[in-house]
Parts: C-alpha cells; structure tokens; sequence
C-alpha cells in the first residue's frame, strides 16, 4: 500500500509505477496490516504484463527508501516524495520532494526542497539524486508534459497559508538536468508576461 501514485511508461513496455510512503508485506485477513509491516518513504512497482515487482533500497530483510534512504534516519526527516518522472534517453528521470517534520500534526511538514533521480534503464537502477537549486517553497515536478513545441514544461506547486500557487518552467526535450554543477541551467520560468518572437 502506498501513496502519491504516479506512472511512466517505459520504452520495452513495462510500466513503472512510482510511490511515496510504501507499506511492505502482506496483510491480515482482516485487511489490516501487521503493526510489525516495514514502511518506506517511496518505491517503485514495475509491471511487467500481470507481474508486479516492487524495488526498495535496502534488502528484502531490512528495505529502505528507493531514494534518499541517507536520510531516513535523521529526526524529524519524512523522506524524498515522488513527483512526476518521464524516459529520457535510457534513463528514467523522477522528480522527488524533501519534506520534515515541522509541528505535531500529521500534516504539519516543511519543505526541504526538490531533487531529480535519475535510474539506468532497463535496469532501473538509481544512478543519481540531485538537488535542485530552487526555491524549496516549490514541488517543481509535481507534473511534466511535453509540448508541440519541442519543450518540456515542469509544473510545480508552491503551498503558502493553505493556498497553492501554479509555477511553470520549460527546458528543451531531454534537458531535464543540466551539468551536475548547475542543474536547471537549461530552465526557462513562466513569469505571467508573454515571450516575445
């Protein structure tokens, strides 16, 4: 069980589908689950046909986060959330947002900031998370879509006083991440004003 579903379709016709707060295991006959059940910040389950294969960090005796496990020890930290991820090449590339704890409500969580995954295909093997150096206000990620026009534009969401705030940037197809020293060098911001040409 697990939340914050998202999938992208990969090139050999599997499907991944990317998770945030993962419940491990089997459950009860009741449908509960065992108070004894490993839980992780994220995953991710490929499909294959009617085949399900759920991959963690970590072992089978003892998972941890897919993404940002480093993390998972250190107080108050609730892990990296999945946003919205699309093939690039032979990589997949899934935005992911930080988050801790901030107040002693369930909801009550700071933002950290975003950062972008990048996993080898077909293997899906993590080969990287970078931060992004963005505002950390901002999920950017939360959604991609490729346009007519040969960009891909990155939606993000900004949460202040119980409003949300649409943000939207652009990067040439395939640009995603720029260099490792400056990875949104190829993003462009929406600032309300129309381009010009």
């Amino acid at each position: 069980g697990a939340d914050s579903t998202g999938s992208v379709e990969l090139p050999d016709g599997r499907t991944a589908w990317l998770f945030s707060d993962t419940f491990l295991g089997t459950v009860n006959a009741d449908h509960s689950r065992p108070r004894s059940a490993p839980f992780i910040h994220n995953s991710i389950v490929v499909q294959n046909g009617t085949t399900l294969t759920t991959l963690t960090g970590g072992t089978t005796a003892a998972p941890t986060s897919l993404v940002g496990a480093a993390t998972d020890s250190q107080p108050k930290d609730l892990g990296w959330w999945v946003g919205d991820g699309m093939v690039n090449g032979n990589t997949l590339q899934v935005f992911y947002h930080h988050y801790k704890a901030g107040g002693s409500g369930p909801l009550d969580y700071v933002p950290l900031g975003t950062g972008l995954a990048t996993f080898a295909l077909p293997s899906l093997t993590l080969q990287s998370l970078v931060p992004l150096p963005a505002n950390p206000q901002i999920d950017w990620g939360t959604a991609l879509v490729d346009g007519r026009d040969g960009y891909t534009y990155i939606y993000g969401i900004e949460a202040a006083d119980r409003v949300k705030y649409l943000h939207i940037a652009r990067v040439p197809v395939g640009s995603l991440q720029g260099s490792a020293e400056a990875p949104t060098s190829a993003w462009t911001y929406w600032t309300g004003k129309p381009h010009a040409g």
